[in-house]
């Protein structure tokens, strides 16, 4: 009653990865493109993919064709707007009772489009949008959304190492986030699914070491996953080709 309740998480780790041959694809090895900017538009990884992204994902696609949305046809190889999405499903045959009670069932577990518009002057927009379950008595209004739009500054276009401030809404960077992509982390530090709020974010990203601070306010648009409001800090250090330093704090102040 005195006040809300507040909670606070201070994580430390160390990565040591021997060097030698890498069980992952070879071009996720902690030795090269060992920031997510090396692949990815956002200082936090995930979503579209940049020039060095694509040349990957076309290096280790099954069938060799070119990477870009639709082929690159649609948009082509270059231009201020970059399309991509996420699709995944599942489904199965259930048999249950008698030999007549089956069925197939299949349904979408995500289904999101991602946008990246380049504005000039080292600013862009990006945004996700899709579908998500639906508010229970909002179902209307909630059944598509935008968990991400933000506007984003970089201080050197088109680099990986650089200054980026963002403002809208996204996830707060937090959490160990390995090169080695099939490697399983809890890359949002233990974050809720559905939980983006909107704040801003500092990130700046060099060869050797990355700092991250992110504020955040509870969501008033929608009935958020967390009613909080806080702030989160995590910064990364490379020693060595093969040996990295991470660390992170979170505080929240409960608001229900």
């Amino acid at each position: 009653p005195g006040g809300a309740p507040v909670q606070a998480r201070l994580v430390t780790v160390a990565l040591l990865v021997p060097a030698g041959a890498a069980h992952a694809y070879p071009q996720f090895q902690l030795s090269r493109d060992q920031t997510c900017t090396g692949c990815h538009i956002t200082p936090a990884g995930g979503g579209i993919l940049n020039e060095n992204g694509y040349s990957v994902a076309e290096g280790i696609s099954q069938f060799g064709h070119k990477p870009e949305f639709m082929y690159g046809k649609l948009l082509g190889d270059s231009g201020p707007l970059s399309l991509g999405g996420d699709l995944r499903a599942a489904g199965g045959y259930f048999k249950y009772g008698g030999p007549d009670d089956a069925a197939f069932y299949a349904f979408p577990m995500q289904l999101e489009l991602n946008a990246h518009l380049k504005l000039g002057s080292g600013l862009s927009f990006y945004a996700t949008g899709g579908f998500r379950p639906a508010e229970e008595t909002n179902e209307n209004a909630t059944r598509v959304w935008s968990r991400e739009h933000y506007l984003m500054w970089q201080s050197k276009t088109d680099e990986n190492y650089a200054t980026y401030v963002r403002v809208g809404r996204f996830m707060p960077v937090f959490g160990l986030r390995f090169a080695e992509h099939p490697l399983y982390v809890r890359r949002f530090g233990g974050t809720q699914l559905f939980s983006e709020n909107y704040g801003v974010s500092v990130s700046h990203v060099a060869e050797k070491f990355e700092i991250h601070g992110s504020a955040f306010m509870e969501d008033y648009l929608l009935d958020p996953v967390e009613h909080a409001n806080g702030a989160a800090v995590y910064g990364e250090y490379r020693v060595l080709p093969t040996l990295s330093f991470g660390g992170g704090a979170m505080f929240k102040s409960f608001t229900d």
